[in-house]
């Protein structure tokens, strides 16, 4: 007995097919997030960055763009947390205690005088100790802060614990280091740590706040501005600090910079605040986006946010992206 068998679908062709429905193309998701930047010059900038994919690995990236190229440097052992330049020479702190550097004192900071050229060594105390949080030229020298009182400094690939002066007891978390040379150095961190290095040994100092200080930038010996948690901005020095915030922000600020007379603050998860003449505005970015923000920094020409997923430059106008190419 014969078998049924099933129909055959009549052949389409080009007149008959029906057309298929157009697939949104899906916007590819930035393969890295920014833990930190550094301006070059005006137009040339440092940014250190993590992985989405594993943003707890310890790997990272320093990426740099040279008139408007960008080149990558991979870092695979360990995550970079905060870049600081001067004269010719980057350097990268690795949380873990890697410290990378290039360039020269003088020498122009080029694509041909830095691709192949990083060194690396590391601050090993801090393998026992816990992790390092921020790196900063101060003077000719370099210094290095972190988690149990953690202080270095380092001068070329040489580096020395600076802690004449710690209470080994007192285990604070330090987040950030400035200063105006080597014998004028402010560290602050968790709970309202705040110390003073006056080239000899460290003090520790009244602190304004029991809440979190994430950042001091020195202007001179007798001016230099705390930021925090909760909307925590103080000015001062280390005989006497006063607030000059407003109690109704409690956003917390990351980090200052001072701009064209007035100051700017990394604050919460994406705003910037204006602070001049004791009043607080928001800056608007001018983009149909509103940019994560985290970290800041200035030459005379531009103001720089480094936040999470943007790079931005502002020239006292107007607002222009510096877009890393593996976030797009």
């Amino acid at each position: 007995m014969a078998q049924n068998r099933p129909k055959q679908k009549e052949a389409e062709t080009p007149r008959t097919r029906k057309p298929a429905a157009k697939q949104p193309v899906p916007t590819p998701e930035p393969q890295v997030f920014f833990s930190d930047g550094v301006p070059i010059t005006s137009e040339d900038v440092a940014v250190s960055a993590g992985f989405n994919e594993e943003p707890e690995a310890a790997s990272s990236r320093i990426y740099l763009r040279l008139a408007n190229e960008w080149i990558v440097h991979e870092v695979t052992d360990d995550f970079i947390v905060s870049l600081t330049f001067r004269d010719g020479v980057l350097y990268g702190l690795g949380r873990n205690g890697l410290v990378k550097t290039v360039g020269r004192t003088g020498v122009a900071f080029t694509e041909e005088n830095v691709i192949g050229k990083f060194a690396a060594f590391r601050l090993t105390e801090a393998e026992n100790r816990g992790q390092l949080a921020r790196i900063r030229f101060i003077g000719v020298d370099v210094y290095a802060c972190g988690w149990d009182s953690q202080i270095y400094r380092i001068t070329g690939r040489k580096w020395e614990p600076l802690n004449k002066g710690i209470n080994a007891k007192a285990d604070d978390s330090l987040l950030d280091i400035d200063g105006t040379g080597p014998d004028d150095i402010y560290a602050v961190g968790m709970r309202g740590a705040l110390l003073h290095f006056d080239g000899s040994r460290w003090s520790y100092l009244d602190s304004p706040t029991n809440s979190h200080f994430y950042s001091v930038k020195s202007l001179s010996r007798d001016d230099v501005v705390l930021v925090g948690a909760d909307g925590g901005l103080y000015r001062g020095n280390r005989r006497e600090w006063r607030f000059i915030g407003d109690e109704e922000i409690t956003d917390n600020f990351w980090s200052v910079e001072r701009f064209a007379s007035a100051f700017y603050i990394a604050a919460g998860n994406n705003k910037l605040l204006r602070h001049s003449r004791g009043k607080f505005t928001e800056v608007d970015f001018g983009r149909p986006f509103q940019p994560h923000t985290y970290r800041l920094g200035a030459t005379p020409e531009r103001l720089w946010s480094f936040g999470s997923d943007h790079v931005l430059a502002f020239d006292g106008r107007m607002w222009e992206e510096a877009v890393c190419p593996d976030n797009e």
